[in-house]
């Protein structure tokens, strides 16, 4: 993710081999841990039916997550191309959002990796706020447009910004509590 961000923040492309690099290994991983979990419930063991289920899941988000990665860099050099910049408040907003998206990531690798629950109250707290700061960020976002502090292009850059970063909290989620249900929903399945 950060790789993606330096660029959206710069309007650079110095790391642009290295992310769709990434984004080949995301994809390339997925499509291969797919076929083999395929596989692995063709063979018969309904043991593990609702662990392969879960990881099912897994795979998918942690894909979304590098589609986003690659959406925020694809915004960054748009803007750069257009002369485009981001006011030091949206710039302050999108990097408060985006500390929470990092802090979110490390519970839910830490959750997902050691099946620790005792994290993910902590993860749902986070991507509550989550949440709150993206109806306020908008909300503040189309405040400066009325009172001419911003520009009217800028918007859906903002707003692709702010929204793909929110995904980004509910895939974290999925993942981390894919630990207590399949589908990574905050619901115990009953």
């Amino acid at each position: 993710m950060d790789i993606c961000f330096v660029a959206m923040e710069t309007g650079t492309s110095e790391k642009h081999e290295r992310l769709v690099e990434n984004e080949k290994i995301i994809d390339f991983t997925n499509s291969a841990l797919t076929n083999f979990l395929i596989k692995l419930s063709a063979s018969g063991e309904m043991v593990h039916e609702e662990a392969i289920g879960s990881y099912f899941h897994v795979l998918n988000d942690l894909e979304r997550i590098g589609d986003h990665a690659e959406n925020f860099h694809e915004i960054g050099l748009e803007m750069k191309t257009k002369g485009l910049e981001f006011s030091s408040a949206a710039k302050m907003e999108i990097q408060e959002m985006r500390s929470n998206i990092e802090k979110m990531l490390a519970l839910s690798e830490k959750a997902f990796k050691d099946t620790d629950t005792g994290v993910l109250p902590s993860l749902t707290e986070l991507e509550n706020k989550v949440d709150e700061q993206k109806r306020t960020l908008l909300a503040n976002h189309f405040l400066r447009l009325t009172e001419g502090k911003c520009k009217v292009e800028l918007s859906p850059y903002y707003s692709s910004t702010v929204a793909g970063l929110e995904r980004v909290a509910d895939h974290l989620i999925n993942v981390g509590y894919s630990i207590v249900n399949p589908t990574g929903s905050q619901k115990s399945e009953d």
